[in-house]
């Protein structure tokens, strides 16, 4: 039951976000401005943070390797 309940306020809690609109979007650019990757969705700033963090890491190797 515990369980249970915890799932649903979880689940309540993911649709106040939508609601609100307190989804983020994570867009990584290239110098000239261009959109070179992006990534939707994200109901947590920390977690859409974390995620820019990574994909900055990734392209900024790629560029290195080139």
């Amino acid at each position: 039951k515990k369980t249970a309940i915890a799932w649903m306020l979880g689940d309540l809690q993911t649709y106040d976000q939508y609601i609100r609109g307190d989804v983020f979007d994570v867009v990584i650019c290239d110098e000239s401005g261009e959109i070179v990757d992006i990534v939707c969705g994200f109901y947590c700033y920390d977690h859409a943070e974390d995620e820019a963090k990574s994909l900055l890491e990734y392209w900024n190797k790629k560029e290195l390797t080139q």
